[in-house]
């Protein structure tokens, strides 16, 4: 723990985790493409060309395509990689010592990164997988490295001098633009209340940050494997709990009992927009009188719980919203109001 934070920084195990989400399935050893072929969407990319398809700030949704247009910007404008203009503005001042956003991971720090695992609890191909698209999905950083990070966005964002941003831009940046994001953190609450994070979402990996900058208290967890989610929930309950975390902790919430064909106009495959434009597949499957949602090689079924005839929760407090047409099917899935999928069958 930092003398500016009565919270932690926890380590499940030594390992460097990825930070976002991408469908490229790229490993040690593979072709990769460059940023321009990502973009473009041309082999050896695996996915479609980024483009927009809807009006800029229209909608609230993960865009890992938009990052990476971000990272040819800077690219184009400074002439520096991605990676060395990185370590210049964020990660050297932040003091992110075993941070990189080095891709492929350089051999001499292969001992220091930790094997990915699948939902099945199997070691990925190539231990981890490789991410081209940097800004969206290639840092490799630490529970204590992160924190480093939230702590100095907290310090510039309550007026205290910094080396990231003014606090003017920390002010910026951890405000609502479309909710529930901010100019990239998500950010909710208010007061003592108010926090910023983040999750980290990579095939094998999974991680969460969270940061109370008015209080002075946080966590950032890191798991090595798909199905870490559900263990970073509970890490998190008992930080919050044990720190006394503000507005956050466990909550009671009411179900309602929904009849079979209610719940089999939900039940089917959907697919979202990937956050580099490749779709990702949602899977909704019905047992009984239960729900389950599952996203296939990323997410492991987990159970929903109906708190309306349109609305689900999980016991980690995610949400789920269909929308359905006059039969009562379900056309569309809202997830956490982050990702829009549309039905395929």
């Amino acid at each position: 723990p930092d003398h500016r934070v009565a919270g932690v920084a926890v380590a499940l195990a030594d390992y460097r985790e990825v930070d976002g989400e991408h469908q490229d399935r790229a490993f040690p050893g593979d072709s990769l493409p460059t940023l321009v072929q990502i973009l473009d969407g041309v082999k050896p990319a695996h996915s479609p060309p980024i483009r927009v398809d809807t009006t800029p700030g229209a909608v609230s949704r993960y865009s890992g395509g938009g990052l990476m247009v971000l990272q040819q910007v800077l690219v184009d404008l400074t002439g520096e990689p991605f990676p060395v203009l990185m370590r210049r503005l964020v990660l050297g001042p932040a003091g992110m010592t075993l941070s990189s956003y080095d891709e492929p991971l350089p051999e001499r720090r292969h001992s220091d990164a930790a094997s990915g695992h699948d939902p099945n609890g199997a070691v990925l191909k190539g231990r981890w997988p490789v991410q081209p698209e940097m800004a969206a999905a290639g840092l490799w950083t630490t529970p204590t490295d992160l924190a480093r990070w939230a702590l100095e966005i907290s310090d510039e964002w309550g007026g205290r001098p910094g080396t990231l941003l003014s606090p003017a831009m920390a002010r910026r940046m951890l405000t609502v633009q479309k909710a529930p994001f901010g100019l990239g953190p998500k950010v909710e609450g208010t007061g003592q209340a108010f926090r910023f994070g983040h999750s980290g979402s990579n095939r094998g990996f999974k991680a969460e940050l969270v940061m109370f900058p008015a209080a002075g208290k946080g966590a950032v967890v890191m798991t090595n494997g798909d199905g870490g989610s559900d263990l970073i929930d509970e890490v998190l309950q008992s930080v919050a709990a044990a720190y006394r975390w503000p507005s956050y902790g466990q909550t009671e919430r009411a179900t309602v009992a929904l009849g079979p064909n209610g719940l089999d106009g939900l039940a089917g495959e959907y697919s979202a927009p990937g956050p580099t434009a490749e779709p990702v597949a949602i899977e909704v499957t019905r047992e009984g009188d239960r729900m389950f949602l599952e996203i296939p090689g990323f997410r492991p079924k987990v159970e929903i719980y109906p708190s309306s005839t349109d609305s689900f929760f999980t016991s980690s407090g995610s949400t789920i919203v269909f929308t359905r047409d006059r039969s009562g099917r379900a056309r569309h899935v809202n997830l956490g109001g982050q990702i829009e999928a549309q039905r395929k069958r």
